[in-house]
C-alpha cells in the first residue's frame, strides 16, 4: 500500500549529507538544504546536483516534461498492450518478489523508484496493505509519496526491505551510482528486482541513456547475491522495435511507425522456439533479481554466468544453477 512522506518520516534523510530531516529543510544547520512541496508531496531533491531543475518543478507543480499514464487506462495504452503484450517475466518475479518480502519482514518497506508510472508486476504490492510502499519519480503522481532522485536516495543506510526499479536504469545518467544507492538503503539482504533494456532504440528523448546485456546487467548488480536473472522481452520484441523505428525514420512519424508496429504482433510466439543463449544475446530487456550482499561477484564468475546463460528456462536462470568454479 502507497504510504506518504509523513508515515515513513522517521527514515527520510537529506540527499546530499544524509542527516535526520525535519521538513521541509535538512536538519543539519552546516547544510540547511530546503525543499518544495510539489503537488503535496516533498522533492527531496538536491539540486545542485540533479538534472531536475527546482524551478521548472516547482513551475509546473511536479509535473512530468513527458505525457505519462500513470493508471494505464487511456485507450492508447490499451490498445499497445493488447497487441505488444505485457511482461509476463515482471509479473512472475513479481510475485516471487512479493512473496519473499513478506517472509521476510511482518510489515516490509518496499521502494519503487521511477514509480510515478510502475510497470508490470509492482501492483500486487501497491495493493497489498501489509506492504509500506514508497513510490518515488522525478515528477509527482498519484503513485508515488515523494519526489526523489535516484543518484542521492532520500534514506538512511539499511532502511528498506526490497527495491523495485523497472524500465528506470536506462533513463538515468549514472546507473552504477543509482545501483550502489539501493545498496546502501537496502538492508542486509534486503531485495531488488530491475528490468533494464537491451537491444532497445532510444525512447524518451532526452531522459535516454544507457543499456545493458544480461551479463552487463549481471555486472551492474555484482555487490548482489543473485536469486534469478534472465530474459524480459526478447528478439521478437527486439525485431518488433527495430521494425517500428525503421517505418517511423522513414516515414519521419512516430506514429506511423508504432502503428506499423502494432500489425506484427504475431512475432511474440517465435520466442518459445529460440535456443536460450541466442535468445539472451538479443535480448529486448533484461532482468535481475537478488539480495544485498558483502560480497562482489568476481570478473571470472562473469565468464561463468555467460556459460551458465544455456540453462535458461522461460526466460528464467536461477542463481543456484549457475556454476562459477574456474574454467
Amino acid at each position: 500500500m502507497l504510504v506518504s512522506a509523513a508515515q515513513i518520516q522517521d527514515i527520510l534523510a537529506c540527499p546530499r549529507c544524509r542527516s535526520r530531516l525535519s521538513l521541509p529543510q535538512c536538519s543539519n544547520p552546516q547544510c540547511a538544504l530546503d525543499f518544495p512541496v510539489v503537488s503535496g508531496q516533498p522533492a527531496l531533491i538536491d539540486f545542485s546536483a540533479s538534472i531536475v531543475e527546482r524551478d521548472a518543478l516547482v513551475g509546473t507543480r511536479g509535473a512530468s516534461t513527458l505525457p505519462r499514464d500513470p493508471t494505464h487506462a487511456s485507450f492508447r495504452t490499451r490498445v499497445k498492450r493488447l497487441f505488444i503484450g505485457i511482461n509476463r517475466t515482471a509479473i512472475e518475479i513479481g510475485k516471487r518478489f512479493h512473496a519473499d518480502i513478506l517472509a521476510a519482514a511482518d510489515s516490509p518497506t518496499v521502494l519503487v523508484i521511477g514509480g510515478g508510472d510502475f510497470g508490470d508486476g509492482a501492483l500486487p504490492m501497491f495493493c497489498d496493505p501489509k506492504v509500506r510502499v514508497i513510490g518515488t519519480d522525478i515528477y509527482a503522481s498519484p503513485n508515488t509519496s515523494l519526489v526523489a532522485d535516484g543518484h542521492q536516495l532520500p534514506f538512511q543506510s539499511a532502511s528498506i526491505d526490497g527495491v523495485w526499479i523497472q524500465a528506470v536504469l536506462e533513463h538515468v545518467l549514472d546507473p552504477w551510482r543509482v545501483v550502489a544507492e539501493i545498496h546502501r538503503v537496502l538492508k542486509p539482504g534486503g531485495l531488488v528486482f530491475a528490468d533494464t533494456p537491451f537491444m532497445q532504440p532510444v525512447h524518451e528523448g532526452p531522459y535516454d541513456y544507457t543499456r545493458f546485456s544480461l551479463s552487463g546487467h549481471r555486472w551492474l548488480f555484482r555487490d548482489f547475491e543473485m536469486v534469478a536473472a534472465g530474459i524480459s522481452s526478447g528478439p521478437p520484441e527486439t525485431l518488433n522495435w527495430a521494425i517500428r523505428y525503421f517505418v517511423q525514420a522513414m516515414a519521419r512519424s512516430n506514429k506511423v511507425g508504432t502503428l506499423t508496429s502494432l500489425a506484427f504482433f504475431w512475432l511474440r510466439p517465435f520466442r518459445a522456439l529460440m535456443g536460450p543463449r541466442w535468445a539472451a544475446d538479443a535480448a529486448g530487456g533484461t532482468f535481475f533479481y537478488g539480495r544485498r550482499s558483502d560480497r562482489a561477484t568476481t570478473p571470472r564468475e562473469m565468464v561463468a554466468f555467460y556459460e551458465a546463460q544455456r540453462k535458461l528456462k522461460r526466460g528464467i536462470i536461477e542463481g543456484e544453477s549457475v556454476d562459477a568454479s574456474p574454467r
